[in-house]
C-alpha cells in the first residue's frame, strides 16, 4: 500500500527524537510582554498534559497562557454560549463534527501562515499533518480555521494472547483461521466463539449508553453496509453544505446494518447500555474482551502500567464487507481542532501559541496522551517502540470518513443515537426504530 510504503520509507530517514526534549524555538517578531490568552481545551490526557510544557512558551514570548479544560458536552455548551454573545476564549477547542457550527467565530489562519513576521514555513511544516486531517478535522469549505490538536480515529484492538492461545480451537470448531479479521462477519463471529467459549472473556466492547460514543459505534458499520444517515444528492457523503441534502437512516441497507450491529451486541457485556468512553477502554484494559472498537486514543490506556493486558494487544484497520473482490471499509474520523476566535483581541498571540503546541516537537512530547497528528511522530522511532499501534493509526486515515459537519449535526446525533439506543436495549425494533428517525429527520431544515 502506497502510504504504508512512505510511512516505511519515512521511518527508514526519520531523525530520532528524545521523548520530553526541548521544544522548539517560537517564531517570535514582536515583543508579547504582558500579553495574556485564554484557552478552552476538552478534559483528554493530551490536553491536560500541555499544562506541564506551558511554562516553556511563557517563558520564551513572555504570553501568559490560561487554560480551562472542561468535560465534552460542559465544553461545546459553555463555549458555544460565550462565541454566540460575541466572547469567548482567545483560543476555541472545536471537535471536528462541530465545524458548520463554529465556521462564523474561527478565524482562518492562512492569512497568520503567510506573514513571514509570524511563521517560518519551514518550522511548521504544514505537509507533516495526514492530509485527511488538515481536509476533514481541520478545514471548512477550503478554509484552514485551525491547526490540529488531538487526531482520533477509530480502529479496532484484539488480545493477541488469547488469538495465541485459542487459535486451534477456533480453527477446530470453525474451520477457519484465528487471524484478524477483514470483514464484519469475521469479526462477529470471532466474538462468538469467545463469548461461548472462555470463561470471563466476552466477545466485544461496544460503547451503548445514548450518546456520541454510540453514533461513532455504529459508523463504521453503517457505511461499510452502504447505509448512512444522511447523505448528499447524489449518494455522496453530506460532509458539508450543500443543496439536495437528504435523509437515509431507514434504507434497506442502514436497517442490515443496525440488524447486525444489534446481532453483536449478544457477544458483548450485558452492561454494555450503560458504557460510554471510560467503561469500555477499561474493560479491555482489564482483560474482559477478546475484541474492542475503539478510537486511537484509547491504546495508551491499554499499555498502561494499570493494564491487565500489556504487550498481549494489538491495533487494525476497522473491518468492512466485501464487495467486488475487495472491501469497503469506513473508518470514522474524529479529533480536535485548535481555532483563534474572530472577536479575539489577542489574535496573533493565539496563534503563536496554537502553532507552538501543535509543533514537531510538541506532538513527541504530548505523545504519551494519544492524539498524534504529525506523519514524523508516527515515524519516530523510540515512539514506535512503546505505541504499537501507530502503524494501524496512520493507516486507518487513508480509509477515514467524517460524519455530517453541518450546522444541524447536533439534531442530526441526537435523533440518530436514540433510535440506535433503543434498537440496543431492545425498546423497539430496527425497522420501526430507524423509520421514526427517518421522520425526525425529514422535518429538520437541512
Amino acid at each position: 500500500m502506497r502510504k504504508s510504503f512512505v510511512l516505511s520509507i519515512a521511518l527508514i530517514l526519520a531523525m530520532v527524537f528524545m521523548v520530553g526534549a526541548a521544544v522548539e524555538a517560537v517564531y517570535l517578531p514582536d515583543d508579547f510582554s504582558g500579553t495574556e490568552i485564554d484557552v478552552y481545551m476538552v478534559a483528554e490526557r493530551r490536553a491536560e498534559m500541555v499544562s506541564d510544557f506551558k511554562h516553556e512558551f511563557e517563558e520564551e514570548t513572555g504570553i501568559t497562557v490560561n487554560i480551562n479544560t472542561l468535560p465534552y458536552p460542559n465544553l461545546q455548551e459553555v463555549q458555544f454560549i460565550e462565541l454566540a454573545m460575541g466572547e469567548g476564549p482567545d483560543v476555541i477547542h472545536v471537535d471536528q463534527v462541530w465545524l458548520g457550527q463554529y465556521e462564523d467565530y474561527l478565524e482562518p489562519i492562512q492569512r497568520f501562515i503567510d506573514d513571514p513576521d509570524l511563521t517560518d514555513k519551514d518550522q511548521l511544516d504544514l505537509d507533516d499533518f495526514h492530509p485527511t486531517i488538515l481536509d476533514l478535522q481541520t478545514s471548512y469549505r477550503d478554509e484552514l480555521l485551525g491547526f490540529p490538536f488531538i487526531g482520533a480515529i477509530r480502529m479496532i484492538y484484539y488480545r493477541t494472547d488469547l488469538f495465541e492461545e485459542y487459535a486451534d480451537d477456533y480453527y477446530e470448531e470453525t474451520g477457519m483461521e484465528l487471524d484478524v479479521p477483514d470483514t464484519w462477519l469475521e469479526y462477529k463471529e470471532i466474538a462468538r466463539f469467545f463469548e461461548e467459549n472462555v470463561e470471563g472473556v466476552h466477545g466485544t466492547t461496544i460503547m451503548g449508553r445514548r450518546g456520541v460514543q454510540l453514533y461513532c459505534d455504529v459508523m463504521p458499520i453503517l457505511w461499510s453496509f452502504g447505509g448512512s444517515v444522511i447523505e448528499g444528492p447524489e449518494g455522496q457523503p453530506a460532509i458539508e453544505e450543500m443543496e439536495g441534502i437528504r435523509p437515509n437512516i431507514n434504507s434497506p441497507e442502514s436497517i442490515e446494518a443496525l440488524e447486525f450491529f444489534e446481532s453483536l451486541s449478544d457477544y458483548a457485556s450485558p452492561g454494555i447500555t450503560d458504557w460510554d468512553w471510560d467503561e469500555s477502554a477499561n474493560a479491555f484494559a482489564q482483560g474482559n474482551a477478546a475484541l474492542a472498537m475503539q478510537w486511537n486514543n484509547a491504546a495508551p490506556v491499554f499499555a498502561g502500567e494499570d493494564s491487565e493486558i500489556r504487550g498481549d494487544w494489538e491495533a487494525a484497520i476497522v473491518p468492512g464487507m466485501a464487495e467486488n473482490d475487495g472491501i469497503i471499509r469506513e473508518a470514522l474520523l474524529g479529533g480536535w481542532t485548535l481555532g483563534i476566535n474572530a472577536n479575539s483581541p489577542n489574535q496573533e498571540a493565539a496563534y503563536l501559541f496554537t502553532k507552538w503546541v501543535t509543533s514537531k516537537d510538541m506532538e513527541i512530547n504530548l505523545a504519551p496522551g494519544g492524539g498524534n497528528a504529525r506523519e514524523s511522530t508516527f515515524t519516530d522511532p523510540e515512539l514506535r517502540e512503546e505505541y504499537i499501534h501507530y502503524d494501524a493509526t496512520f493507516e486507518s486515515y487513508d480509509i477515514a470518513r467524517s460524519r455530517p459537519r453541518i450546522p444541524q449535526l447536533t439534531e442530526i446525533a441526537d435523533i440518530s443515537q436514540t433510535a440506535f439506543s433503543r434498537i440496543l436495549t431492545g425498546d423497539q425494533e430496527v425497522e420501526e426504530a430507524l423509520n421514526d428517525a427517518q421522520s425526525q429527520l425529514e422535518e429538520l431544515d437541512l
